[in-house]
C-alpha cells in the first residue's frame, strides 16, 4: 500500500490511511511546471539503458541495500500512449553497478518533481497519511 500518490494529468494529490477511507486533494499545477516534469521524463525515458522497449515499459532498479523494509517508490507514468513504470528505493545510495547511472538520473528527475509539488500549497496544507513504516 502507498502512503501518497501523486496524479498530474487529474491534478489529484491522494492520501492513504489504514484505519479510513483516503483523501484526494485537487491541486493547481502551473502548465509550464506540468510540461517540465514530462519534458523531463521524456528525456530520461529516452535513455536506451532505461527502456529498451517502447511501450508498455518496466524497470525496476536493483540495488545491494539490505534495510527493511524495503520502501520503495513507485512511477508510473503514461504519455503519448506508452505506460512506463520504474520501482526504485529512493534512499539507497548502494545500486548495482550497472544501474547506478539511470538511478541517479532517476532520482534527480524525482527530486526535482517533488520540489515542484510540495511547492504547491493544496499539497503543503493536505492532510498526513498515517501510515508508518517501521
Amino acid at each position: 500500500m502507498f502512503s501518497v500518490k501523486y496524479n498530474i494529468s487529474n491534478n489529484d494529490y491522494i492520501i492513504n490511511y489504514k484505519d479510513k477511507k483516503s483523501d484526494t486533494v485537487k491541486f493547481k499545477i502551473p502548465e509550464s511546471a506540468k510540461k517540465e516534469i514530462i519534458r523531463q521524463f521524456k528525456i530520461l525515458v529516452s535513455n536506451p539503458s532505461l527502456f529498451k522497449e517502447t511501450q508498455n515499459s518496466k524497470r525496476d532498479i536493483l540495488d545491494k541495500c539490505s534495510d527493511r523494509p524495503k520502501l520503495y517508490t513507485f512511477i508510473h507514468f503514461e504519455i503519448e500512449g506508452s505506460q512506463y513504470e520504474i520501482t526504485i528505493d529512493e534512499s539507497c545510495e548502494n545500486y548495482l553497478p550497472l544501474e547506478l547511472k539511470e538511478a541517479n538520473e532517476i532520482k534527480k528527475w524525482l527530486h526535482e518533481t517533488k520540489k515542484i509539488l510540495y511547492s504547491l500549497e493544496e499539497i503543503i496544507n493536505a492532510p498526513e497519511s498515517n501510515i508508518t513504516y517501521m
